[in-house]
């Protein structure tokens, strides 16, 4: 029974993070795909945390190769959600003691922008700067590159806590 209770723990604690990839230097990652191209956003450490983290952008076209000679630039948003059109002073309880079938809308107002200006790293295709997360919340994080005199932007979503890991 008690070896049920620490997998179960175990999966509770480690399911959040399957958004997240640590690579093998234990930096997170995030990746994803826009117009064939592969663009991944490393945060240097385990964690993300308040205040300067190192990040860097890896972009590879649709063959796999490194992209060199682009220019980024990440912009770091940080939204608040609250409920609107409700009677109860903006937030949303609803306990079921309501007759209508109707929800409030969530609203996500932007509270605060941070920008980076990335240079180029120490391999082909990497881009590396400093992004302040100076709040914690929940931030979307858009990576903006021009290859070719093509403009792509493409967001990661990132939780940042107060302490702790933000697993």
């Amino acid at each position: 029974m008690k070896v049920v209770r620490i997998l179960l723990l175990g999966l509770v604690l480690l399911l959040p993070s399957a958004t997240h990839v640590l690579a093998d230097s234990g930096a997170r990652y995030q990746e994803k795909e826009i117009d064939g191209h592969m663009v991944r956003l490393i945060f240097g450490v385990d964690t993300v945390q308040l205040g300067h983290n190192q990040i860097s952008i890896h972009i590879k076209d649709g063959e796999g190769k490194p992209v060199a000679d682009a220019r980024v630039t990440v912009i770091a948003e940080l939204y608040e959600e609250t409920s609107s059109g409700s009677s109860s002073g903006g937030h949303s309880m609803d306990m079921g003691q309501s007759s209508s079938t109707e929800t409030s809308p969530i609203a996500r107002t932007l509270v605060r922008i941070m920008k980076a200006e990335m240079t180029a790293g120490k391999e082909s295709g990497e881009y590396e700067g400093e992004l302040n997360l100076d709040k914690a919340g929940h931030w979307m994080i858009m990576v903006n590159s021009v290859v070719n005199q093509q403009e792509r932007s493409v967001e990661f979503a990132q939780e940042v806590s107060k302490s702790g890991p933000n697993w």
